[in-house]
């Protein structure tokens, strides 16, 4: 088949996923050209089997000191290049668009009619899974219509007894022949950098390990902070203790996937974070702190590791779905991949998406 594949690059959860399902896609006999959209990337995001790839502005937003900047965000919206990038692209005979929650690449395949499929986890949004006790109705309709596909496949940590897959989990991701039971990573990139040392500082007997926007490693006495790279932060992250990080769903499935202690801030008034801090809770895969607090992570630092999830490895599982062209049925697919999971979290409902 030839398929459009639309990756959203706000964060890296999109990309990393994207790589890897791409590659599959190309090993058994696909070609496939990429949409990138939003933020730019480091060259070293992107590889080299990313031949056929462009990277268009797409739509996105600014976040500040954990929170979401709203008039920012407003001022870097722009509407008129989005719908014009949607109109002016080629069809060049897809057969197939994939889309990771990227909005131009779906908005294209409404428009010129080709069948659409959604891979990732806002996807799982449009079931019934743990959401905020006050979820807000705007940012639902955002996360459910910003980028539509015809045939959503959604992933979280439990299926909720719906049509939703596992985790996907990158061939990168491994444990570490041993562990360092004082080695702990922190990805809070949408933290200001001295909150993040003044979090860290009050636990010397801890090594830190603080993956952040900087150009060039630094050392704080126990906390180290490093230049965001994909292949340095997995081997940092292998023989790790625990992860403190935004709720994000791609680095906390990691953790979950490799039975590290998870402690998570969800971004403000970012909807999709806020549920996935409830699913955390609701499922007791970690611990949620909604500011920067020392005293949680001291408790925190005490809690023992959980028993590894063990997610499959689902891109071939997928890619051999997606070529047989029979969208509508994903049973199989599901039991199959949830079928193969090492540990499953037992499920007690408290709020679910109405």
């Amino acid at each position: 088949m030839k398929i459009l594949y639309g990756i959203q690059t706000t964060g890296h959860g999109h990309i990393v996923r994207g790589r890897a399902m791409v590659k599959e896609l190309i090993r058994q006999g696909h070609s496939v050209h990429i949409i990138l959209s939003g933020p730019p990337l480091k060259d070293n995001w992107i590889p080299d089997y990313f031949e056929n790839y462009e990277h268009l502005k797409g739509l996105t937003y600014v976040i500040e000191n954990g929170r979401i900047n709203i008039p920012k965000t407003a001022k870097i919206l722009d509407v008129t290049q989005f719908i014009h990038d949607i109109v002016k692209y080629e069809p060049k005979d897809y057969d197939l668009v994939v889309t990771d929650y990227e909005p131009i690449s779906s908005r294209f395949a409404q428009l010129n009619k080709i069948p659409s499929i959604g891979i990732g986890h806002l996807y799982a949004f449009v079931h019934k899974v743990p959401m905020p006790t006050v979820p807000n109705p705007f940012h639902i309709l955002i996360m459910r219509y910003f980028a539509p596909a015809n045939y959503p496949i959604g992933l979280h940590w439990h299926h909720f007894n719906a049509p939703i897959l596992p985790p996907t989990i990158p061939p990168d991701v491994h444990n570490a022949d041993s562990i360092r039971k004082n080695k702990i990573i922190v990805y809070l990139h949408f933290e200001a950098m001295q909150d993040i040392i003044d979090l860290c500082s009050p636990f010397p007997e801890y090594e830190f390990y603080v993956y952040y926007p900087v150009d060039e490693p630094f050392d704080r006495g126990n906390i180290h902070v490093r230049p965001l790279s994909r292949d340095n932060f997995q081997r940092d992250l292998s023989d790790s203790a625990g992860v403190i990080a935004n709720s994000g769903f791609s680095l906390s499935s990691e953790a979950i996937h490799l039975g590290k202690k998870l402690l998570a801030k969800p971004v403000a008034h970012q909807t999709e974070q806020e549920a996935n801090a409830s699913a955390l809770q609701e499922l007791n895969l970690g611990r949620v702190m909604k500011e920067l607090d020392r005293d949680i992570v001291d408790q925190w630092l005490n809690d023992p590791s959980p028993e590894p999830a063990g997610y499959p490895d689902s891109f071939v599982e997928i890619a051999e779905w997606i070529g047989r062209g029979n969208w509508e049925n994903t049973n199989e697919l599901v039991e199959g991949l949830w079928a193969q999971t090492n540990h499953m979290p037992r499920f007690e409902p408290k709020k679910l998406l109405p």
